[in-house]
Parts: C-alpha cells; sequence; structure tokens
C-alpha cells in the first residue's frame, strides 16, 4: 500500500510538472510596470529614439508628415536636479535637422540650439516646484493596466489606460504653478478646463524593463482643438468666419513611439567648449519662434 502511495504521489508530482500547474503565479502587471518604471526612474543615463506621425484633414484635404527625435540624458546626481541632454530632431518631409544641448541645474537651465549652422543659447528659470515635478505626483489609477498578447516578438506587453479624470487631475495639479508660466488670458481658459478622452499606452518590456512605448493620442488632441475653435467660431463676426467653420470638421492624428536603450551605459555628456564659445544669446523672434 505504501508503495503504491509512492508511485501515485510521484505520477502526481511529474503531471503538475508537465501540465505547468507547479509553476509560480505571473506577478500582476501593475506590479510589473510600476518597477519597470522605478528602474528607469531611478537610470542616471539613456538613449531614447522618438517618431511622431502627426496628420489633419480639413474639409477632405490631408497631410501628414513624420518627425524623427533621437536624444540621449545623463544625470549628475540621484535627484534628477542635475543633467546633460542633447538632441537631434528631424523633420524628413521638411528635410530639417536640429541639434540642441540642455544643460540644467536645480530650476535653472540652458539650452544650445543649432539654428542655420550657428549656435544660439537661452537662459531659462523655472519656479522650483515645476523644476521639481515628479510623474508620480500625479496619482495616475494603475487599475486600468493589463497584459496583452504582445505583436512584437520576444517583448511582453502592458496596457494602460490614462482616463480623462487622471489628464485632468494632473492639470488641476499644475494650475498652481503656472501663473508665473503663462498668460493670464491661457490661465483663466484653464480655470474650468476638463477632458472627457482618455488615450492609451502600450508599454514592450524585456526582462521586466521598459523598451518600448506607443501611444495614439489622436483623440485627445481632437477635443483638446475642439473647444478653443467652437469658441472662435461662436466670438468671430469678421470674413474668416467661414474659415473658422471649416476647421471646426478637422480631424488631427498623433501618434507616437519611444524606444529607449542603452539604459545606464551612456558616458557623461559634455557641451562642446566651440558651441558654448561660439553661440550668441537668442533675439526674441527666435525665442517665440522656439514657443
Amino acid at each position: 500500500m505504501k508503495k503504491s502511495l509512492k508511485y501515485l504521489g510521484m505520477f502526481l508530482l511529474t503531471v503538475l510538472i508537465i501540465t505547468g500547474c507547479g509553476k509560480k503565479e505571473e506577478r500582476k502587471a501593475e506590479d510589473v510596470l510600476k518597477e519597470a518604471e522605478g528602474k528607469l526612474d531611478a537610470a542616471n543615463s539613456y538613449k531614447v529614439d522618438v517618431k511622431v506621425n502627426m496628420g489633419m484633414n480639413v474639409s477632405g484635404i490631408s497631410a501628414n508628415y513624420d518627425m524623427d527625435m533621437n536624444y540621449d540624458v545623463y544625470y549628475n546626481d540621484k535627484d534628477n536636479k542635475d543633467f546633460v541632454s542633447h538632441y537631434i530632431v528631424k523633420v524628413p518631409i521638411a528635410n530639417t535637422e536640429e541639434e540642441i544641448y540642455i544643460e540644467r541645474n536645480g530650476n535653472k537651465s540652458t539650452s544650445y540650439t543649432k539654428n542655420d549652422g550657428k549656435w544660439v543659447y537661452e537662459n531659462e528659470e523655472v519656479l522650483e516646484e515645476l523644476a521639481d515635478l515628479n510623474i508620480n505626483q500625479f496619482n495616475f489609477d494603475y487599475s486600468s493596466v493589463r497584459y496583452e498578447e504582445s505583436d512584437k516578438e520576444g517583448y511582453k506587453k502592458i496596457v494602460a489606460t490614462i482616463t480623462s479624470d487622471d489628464i485632468n487631475k494632473m492639470i488641476e495639479t499644475l494650475k498652481p504653478l503656472l501663473g508665473e508660466s503663462i498668460s493670464d488670458e491661457d490661465l483663466n481658459q484653464l480655470k474650468d478646463f476638463k477632458l472627457d478622452t482618455d488615450f492609451i499606452i502600450n508599454y514592450y518590456l524585456k526582462n521586466d524593463e521598459i523598451e518600448i512605448m506607443e501611444m495614439d493620442m489622436s483623440d485627445l488632441m481632437n477635443e483638446l482643438l475642439s473647444k478653443p475653435l467652437q469658441d472662435a467660431i461662436a466670438s468671430n463676426d469678421n470674413d474668416n468666419s467661414l474659415e473658422l467653420e471649416s476647421l471646426k470638421n478637422m480631424k488631427m492624428t498623433f501618434k507616437l513611439s519611444a524606444t529607449i536603450k542603452d539604459v545606464n551605459k551612456l558616458d557623461k555628456i559634455t557641451i562642446p567648449e566651440e558651441v558654448k564659445k561660439n553661440a550668441t544669446k537668442m533675439t526674441e523672434d527666435e525665442v517665440e519662434a522656439k514657443i
């Protein structure tokens, strides 16, 4: 009898191993994503390749263009307040390329931009509360985070919905900090501003680390554009009314993907001395064009 029980036990153990019933239960998607975001937030350096696709359709006429942005970031401190970043921005349809260095220390930063073959610089200072702002302060709701079957081989896919409530809470958090950064008119427009649109972020992970992020913010962009256009149409009493009316039916697409690589593998970034030496201060027109 004991011998029979022994063989029965061995048989059941073998079945459990073969069927996978003995495997450790998969971790919750929410926990995996939070941990992966924490690793990226703690990194001292990384590269990001960003691709943006923007398009619009107005009265049956469509326009579409892509933009590539490649940037490196190196943090000189653990609080991510002291860093140097280097950007290359390409707009293929316009056949343009822009190179940018940004050096930040606390709430003060200097940006160097290459325009038409020459370097210009701008000094900026923002409120310390804005400079210290962290994505974790917005308390996004992670309840919708879930696994989905990956459409990219070799990657684990986690999907998160950023709800309109999340976005509206973020706007409410920012409102008190924007008083000195934007005009009174813009601040007044934000007073009763509420959004009703959600958007989804697809995360692709390897070894539980985020390598690719994709999002389609087309619906959100269309909602952002609709209210000011409707207000402009309602208050407009000149010859532009027909033009504004056609814009009311404008549909935009805005899709973004970001590939993150070389995490914690970059050498310290330094701005070339010849850039600092030859850069001239941005004119007001150049600052306006940048905005």
